[in-house]
């Protein structure tokens, strides 16, 4: 057996992923080999977004941010189900939402935290918003869900 054999599943399974918007995590998660995702154990997506820019496509973008747009449903719903089906070794897994909000929360939020409801699997799963969620989580048992305020800071490398 060769070096890389050997090591592989270590090099995915002892890191921590970090990820700070949906098309990176999207691309990454699509190149990497089925069994090479069942390594990872720990995995931390920060995703900053618009909320004018989840229903309509043109939104401006700010520094670590992406406009969504109308396909966000699809990637959102399919990245939560790949948490769940193919990354079944996934232990911990931190995510960070920070809106950009022109308008406020709406009922946008259904459709962010409702594919959560959903996952199985990580024994810790937390969720920091920069907004007091509106919408009933008690569906979101497994989850804890923080708020918090503070905008700018990022996790480190």
């Amino acid at each position: 057996m060769n070096r890389y054999s050997e090591a592989i599943d270590l090099l995915y399974s002892c890191n921590a992923f970090v990820y700070r918007n949906l098309t990176a995590i999207t691309l990454f998660t699509s190149t990497v080999l089925p069994q090479r995702l069942r390594c990872i154990r720990l995995l931390r997506l920060e995703w900053i977004f618009q909320d004018y820019a989840i229903d309509y496509p043109y939104g401006t973008s700010a520094a670590y941010s992406e406009p969504v747009h109308a396909s966000f449903d699809g990637r959102w719903e399919a990245l939560w189900e790949l948490f769940s089906t193919r990354m079944t070794g996934l232990r911990d897994l931190y995510v960070r939402l920070e809106g950009d909000f022109r308008y406020g929360p709406t009922a946008w939020e259904e459709r962010i935290f409702g594919p959560m409801q959903r996952m199985k699997g990580p024994r810790t799963l937390e969720v920091e918003v920069n907004w007091m969620p509106r919408v009933d989580l008690t569906g979101l048992s497994q989850v804890k869900v923080v708020s918090s305020t503070s905008k700018g800071q990022h996790w480190e490398d």
